[in-house]
């Protein structure tokens, strides 16, 4: 079994990127989120860009992407906008 992680959603910009604390510093924690999601739908997890810690789910419904960096920290950057309520949702049974 994975090394369980803590999350709590920090807050939601105007531009739709969801921030989450977690209980570690770097990519591990976003990573596993994403992974957890992936699990859910029954889909696979990719990396878009191999320099970046960004994954995506393919064929998820949302088209969320999952993201750290050392200035952002973890976030869940929204397709759209509208489906804030949901995805923090979703975000929340996850974690």
């Amino acid at each position: 079994m994975g090394e369980r992680f803590y999350y709590q959603i920090s807050g939601v910009t105007d531009d739709g990127w969801i921030t989450i604390n977690t209980s570690v510093e770097g990519p591990q924690a976003i990573q596993a989120l994403a992974s957890r999601y992936a699990k859910q739908l029954d889909k696979a997890v990719w990396k878009p860009y191999a320099d970046d810690e960004q994954y995506v789910v393919q064929k998820d419904p949302f088209r969320l992407t999952f993201q750290y960096d050392s200035m952002f920290g973890s976030v869940v950057i929204l397709n759209d906008k509208a489906d804030e309520a949901a995805v923090i949702e979703m975000l929340q049974k996850l974690f």
